[in-house]
């Protein structure tokens, strides 16, 4: 549990999960990062940003894949346990503000769409 999966091998190389499983069994094409001395919210976060890097260092014509030394390789500034977990508190604030923001966007349009049909129907038959 708390793992992170990062996968190597195949079309999804750099994909970045967070395991909450107690015990599973992965395959060849995952590899499983277990964090010690840094908050795993924010190493996985962190991870999930490099999936661009990931996929466009990934080598392999038919299967495209990254190594573990092409993660272990990385460069990331570690603050203290304290701002990490402020990071990962914002960082999810701002995600939930940005889902909220994506509903209401999608619901003021379908208004805005059924505005339109209600319009269009009173202009095709002279009401307006």
């Amino acid at each position: 549990k708390k793992d992170i999966l990062i996968t190597v091998k195949g079309s999804g190389v750099g994909k970045i999960n967070l395991l909450d499983k107690e015990n599973i069994a992965i395959s060849r094409q995952l590899i499983a990062i277990r964090t010690k001395k840094i908050n795993h919210l924010y190493l996985y976060l962190y991870l999930y940003l490099q999936y661009n890097y990931f996929q466009s260092i990934a080598t392999g014509a038919a299967i495209p894949g990254i190594s573990r030394k092409d993660i272990s390789q990385l460069s990331l500034r570690l603050p203290n346990s304290k701002t990490q977990k402020k990071t990962v508190s914002k960082i999810y604030q701002l995600k939930e503000i940005k889902e909220t923001l994506i509903l209401n966007g999608k619901l003021e349009l379908n208004k805005l769409k059924g505005l339109k049909s209600s319009l269009l129907d009173a202009a095709f038959r002279g009401k307006l």
